[in-house]
């Protein structure tokens, strides 16, 4: 008998999160990610897939939103994007404005990124909004074949990162590459993720557009 969609959900989030307990770094591969997109709906920018991708990024990205304000109170910057990707979810502005933007916003936190080098939590937490954005436009990017299950962020342009995988850096305080980030924050983080977000996302009934 064939598994069902959220049948084939749960054994993969069920496996990511042992694998995930398991990595050195608590890490969960961008590969293993990208299979979990695709058990929401296999058409990219399309349908109750596209929906529910744009509910996960969305909802990773306002989980570490604190870790921004508590930095750059005044810089509405994530917001922004947050705010008009919403918009974009539920089909009210148009793509190329929100492409217009993204740019912007993008081109913002790599200026913040650059100036404040210190710590870096509160411009990843910006770049998880800015990507959720991303998100709402495009989708999220996985191959509609086989997918590599070991494939790692630090393989993709910076981006192609998707709101999790600067999510995760601004929990953990610096990405997986980084020595001095800390493992045990990432994992509570993927544990947050994959036990609470996924589903939540995965429980979307209506389509946007």
């Amino acid at each position: 008998m064939k598994m069902s969609d959220m049948g084939v959900l749960k054994s993969l989030v069920q496996r990511a999160t042992t694998v995930v307990r398991a990595d050195p770094v608590c890490d969960l591969s961008l590969g293993l990610r990208q299979q979990i997109w695709m058990s929401m709906g296999h058409e990219r920018g399309l349908g109750p897939g596209h929906a529910r991708r744009m509910v996960l990024a969305l909802e990773t990205a306002r989980h570490v939103l604190p870790l921004w304000e508590s930095k750059y109170l005044q810089d509405r910057t994530p917001h922004t994007a947050l705010d008009f990707a919403e918009e974009m979810r539920v089909a009210r502005c148009e793509k190329s404005e929100g492409q217009d933007l993204w740019q912007q916003a993008w081109n913002h936190m790599v200026e913040l990124s650059c100036s404040d080098e210190e710590d870096l939590r509160g411009v990843a937490a910006g770049f998880s909004a800015v990507q959720a954005l991303c998100t709402c436009i495009e989708d999220e990017l996985f191959p509609l074949a086989e997918v590599d299950e070991k494939l790692r962020d630090n393989q993709v342009d910076a981006e192609d990162m998707d709101a999790s995988a600067f999510a995760s850096a601004a929990c953990a305080g610096g990405p997986v590459w980084d020595v001095l980030s800390d493992s045990a924050r990432r994992l509570q983080f993927w544990e947050w993720w994959l036990s609470e977000a996924v589903p939540n996302a995965y429980r979307l009934e209506r389509t946007p557009r």
